[in-house]
């Protein structure tokens, strides 16, 4: 079953797989979490834009992907 994570607790999961994984795409973030039986609070997408937002991670759309490449700032 799936825990749905807290705010704090979505941003220090995140930025830890940041640290630790180097670059992730989007669905690579989502894919880690559903493997510890994690969700973020609001979507991945979401989560990941507002800590981008915020100056916590960096990130960028890649054309070449046509997603979404997130890393630690």
């Amino acid at each position: 079953m799936l825990r749905i994570l807290s705010k704090i607790e979505a941003e220090d999961f995140i930025i830890d797989l940041l640290k630790r994984c180097g670059k992730l795409f989007t669905r690579q973030v989502e894919l880690e979490a559903l493997d510890k039986d994690l969700q973020c609070p609001d979507s991945t997408s979401r989560t990941l834009n507002s800590l981008r937002i915020e100056g916590k991670i960096k990130g960028e759309f890649s054309l070449k992907d046509k997603g979404w490449l997130w890393w630690n700032a």
